[in-house]
């Protein structure tokens, strides 16, 4: 559960209060004094985000401006000539610097924390993408490395940074669905640079004289693949819903980012060739994938900078057996070479990764089998867990019990369906039974595969079962008992009444 976040405003009646004091359209000198002073009673409480410590800094220089221009007026007694060029001088160049400080804080204040990969990438890029005035980044350098700007250009700026806080700060918190309904942040494709290694590994393993000179054309693919990933830690903010992310924001991120690089690898020309004599076949037993030494250099580099890549990996391969069959992957050849890298994967990380042990894929396999939507699905589900078992005799025997209930599930299920077709209401009641006849038979098993137990779900010996059945069979064959009444069972959920409630605080019984 995300944890509350403190702000310095009680209600967003007090933010939007000084969003108008700032932006509206009767908005006068005194009424930004005003925000300022607020802004600036907010800062010294708590800490305050750094939209509204930049708002803050321009108030604060352009109302200086503003002081500074009315009392530069030359007065009837006095040397309007000197004393304005004398006073014109001085005040130039300190404001000036307050613009210009201004403006590099606003800069560096949004680009800094979007810094998420391995490799630095240019602030121009990461402007771009959060929808900074790039002439923002260019005063910035301007003013950090190079003669102060004009005092025209920095009020120009300060005044369309002040347009953009409004844009991307004041109107998105204080109407969230507003926010919601606008463009995301628009990330690039990573396929390119997907390409781009595939190519360079192709032509290595041709002429492998090649591979020391190709060496920093890999760390470039690599590169650019860490800038990639930081870009799309920073497009995730449109996918994000706070209601459910976690504490750790940044695992969420990297997380999302993660899998839209398994979408890349699971797409057109990733871990699937193209041409389907390149894939796996059918077989009574799934193998690894033929392309495996071509993207086995990969995922292992990318595992040591991203270590969740196995489980996102994975879990993105099982659910392709989910996928309707109009998605477009309901080709045969293409679930096996799937089946194939679920293989791959649990042999090489099941043993360091402990989400992809080979008990946990097996779980998840067994857990997608009924949501598959076609007999072919199924069967390569089952080859594939037979084949994940096969050294481990114990799990070897329960998978074998769990994929014959689940055969007989389909099977009672497509006969329940027949029978429906037909109409008999006399056929429908013994469908019933036979489904009831089968679930207890399923029961029977499992609890056979997974071993003794000594008590139930209610709490009783495993030793009376047996004889609860027996009266059970009984009790159906005898006639109807009379009518009893009803019993007290457990308490759930309820509407309490108002002698029962007694108002407490949050937490406590």
């Amino acid at each position: 559960m995300r944890l509350p976040r403190r702000t310095p405003w009680a209600n967003l009646g007090e933010l939007d209060e000084v969003c108008r004091m700032i932006y509206s359209e009767d908005s006068s000198l005194e009424s930004k004094r005003k925000a300022a002073n607020r802004l600036a009673a907010w800062k010294f409480n708590t800490a305050i985000p750094h939209a509204l410590e930049i708002t803050l800094s321009l108030l604060t220089v352009i109302l200086e401006d503003e002081e500074i221009t009315a009392n530069s007026e030359p007065s009837p007694s006095s040397s309007s000539k000197t004393t304005s060029t004398a006073f014109g001088s001085k005040s130039s160049l300190a404001l000036r610097q307050a613009y210009a400080l201004a403006i590099v804080r606003l800069v560096n204040s949004l680009v800094d924390p979007l810094q998420q990969g391995v490799y630095a990438r240019p602030i121009a890029a990461i402007a771009a993408q959060i929808g900074l005035p790039a002439w923002f980044v260019e005063l910035r350098h301007q003013a950090t490395h190079e003669d102060l700007p004009s005092l025209l250009v920095l009020q120009e700026a300060a005044r369309e940074a002040l347009t953009w806080l409004l844009h991307n700060y004041f109107m998105p918190t204080l109407s969230p669905a507003l926010s919601s309904s606008q463009s995301t942040i628009q990330l690039s494709p990573v396929e390119p640079i997907l390409q781009r290694y595939k190519s360079l590994t192709k032509a290595t393993s041709k002429d492998i004289t090649l591979q020391k000179k190709r060496t920093a054309e890999f760390d470039k693919v690599f590169r650019d693949l860490e800038r990639w990933i930081g870009e799309a830690k920073i497009a995730s903010w449109g996918a994000m819903n706070l209601s459910v992310v976690d504490d750790d924001e940044d695992d969420w991120k990297e997380g999302w980012a993660l899998d839209r690089l398994c979408e890349a690898l699971l797409g057109r020309g990733g871990l699937v060739p193209v041409s389907k004599k390149k894939r796996s076949q059918p077989s009574s037993k799934v193998a690894q994938p033929p392309n495996a030494a071509t993207w086995s250099d990969f995922l292992t580099k990318v595992t040591t900078t991203h270590p969740s890549l196995p489980s996102r990996l994975i879990s993105n391969l099982v659910s392709i057996f989910s996928l309707p069959p109009e998605s477009g992957s309901s080709s045969m050849s293409y679930k096996w070479s799937i089946a194939g890298w679920i293989l791959w994967a649990t042999n090489q990380w099941g043993s360091t990764v402990d989400e992809c042990s080979v008990g946990d894929v097996v779980k998840s396999l067994l857990a997608i089998i009924p949501r598959t939507s076609t007999d072919e699905d199924r069967t390569i589900l089952k080859i594939l867990i037979t084949t994940l078992a096969a050294s481990d005799p114990v799990l070897k025997k329960k998978t074998k019990v769990l994929i014959s209930a689940c055969d007989q599930a389909f099977e009672t299920v497509a006969a329940v369906a027949a029978n429906g077709e037909e109409g008999d209401s006399d056929v429908e009641m013994n469908s019933t039974d036979l489904v009831l006849s089968e679930m207890e038979d399923r029961l029977k098993k499992v609890q056979s595969a997974v071993g003794p137990s000594t008590t139930d779900v209610g709490g009783e010996e495993s030793t009376g079962s047996a004889s609860r059945e027996m009266e059970i069979d009984a009790a159906s064959q005898a006639e109807p008992p009379a009518p009893e009444a009803p019993k007290q069972v457990a308490r759930g959920w309820r509407l309490l009444t108002p002698a029962e409630w007694t108002p407490r605080p949050v937490g406590v019984f």
